[in-house]
């Protein structure tokens, strides 16, 4: 029982280091990458995905990013007084 534990936690830590839609939302890091997503899913109301994206390190240039994101989404993330 406590191996299971263990190795489940493990498994989920790594995951929410490795997948993309389970890391920590940059703008806002007590969401994930996916429940931003899906946020901005009901805001715009369209079949969305993510088409490409870069690797970053935490406090490499975050407002240099958010400006180079689709004119939309910025617009999202300063309207939810995300940035």
């Amino acid at each position: 029982m406590a191996i299971d534990k263990m190795v489940e936690g493990h498994l989920h830590k790594y995951f929410e280091e490795v997948v993309l839609l389970e890391q920590k939302f940059i703008i806002n890091d007590a969401m994930s990458v996916k429940m931003g997503l899906d946020n901005l899913l009901k805001d715009v109301g369209l079949p969305m995905k993510i088409g490409s994206f870069f690797r970053m390190e935490v406090g490499e240039g975050i407002q240099r990013t958010v400006s180079r994101v689709w004119p939309s989404v910025c617009y999202y993330f300063i309207h939810m007084n995300l940035v």
